[in-house]
């Protein structure tokens, strides 16, 4: 035998249609928070990127001091220590490039766990609006239907079985 689903009574489509806007309502809540995270990482991962591109430029100048002079360029001797201290500031700049691109990438993947999470939820709630506006059609569709008559409870009454028998 196939069994059919049972019908949703008014009252439960009422109560199904007052859960979905109540979630919906938490999700729209949770959107506020959300949109504060992001723009906090958002403006972490600007100062980190500022930071990542200066240690950059600082890499790049040091390298440059450090270079011996061009062709076309008079030699000059370098005062003694000279050599050391570009070597060492040619070092301290990389470690410095190096340690801002170690701290750039935890701010990349904060940012985009908070765009990721904005997202989800801007997503949630476009379903919840669609499964909102489908739930009250079909309650609007089921208020103007009329209710199912049990077109049997006659027979049944001649039986001798009661309304429970259904």
């Amino acid at each position: 035998m196939i069994e059919t689903p049972p019908t949703m009574t008014l009252e439960e489509r009422e109560q199904g249609l007052g859960a979905l806007r109540t979630e919906y309502a938490a999700t729209v809540d949770a959107l506020a928070p959300a949109e504060a995270d992001l723009t906090a990482a958002e403006r972490a991962l600007g100062i980190a990127q500022a930071v990542y591109d200066a240690a950059g430029r600082e890499v790049g100048r040091a390298t440059m001091v450090a270079a011996p002079p061009g062709a076309y360029e008079p030699w000059t001797t370098p005062a003694p220590g000279d050599e050391e201290r570009t070597r060492a500031a040619v070092a301290d700049a990389r470690a410095g490039f190096d340690q801002a691109g170690r701290e750039l990438g935890p701010r990349l993947v904060a940012r985009t766990n908070a765009d990721v999470r904005r997202g989800n939820l801007l997503m949630h709630a476009r379903v919840l609006t669609d499964r909102i506006e489908r739930a009250e059609a079909e309650l609007e569709r089921a208020r103007r239907e009329p209710e199912p008559r049990d077109l049997l409870a006659g027979i049944r009454a001649r039986l001798g079985f009661g309304p429970e028998a259904a």
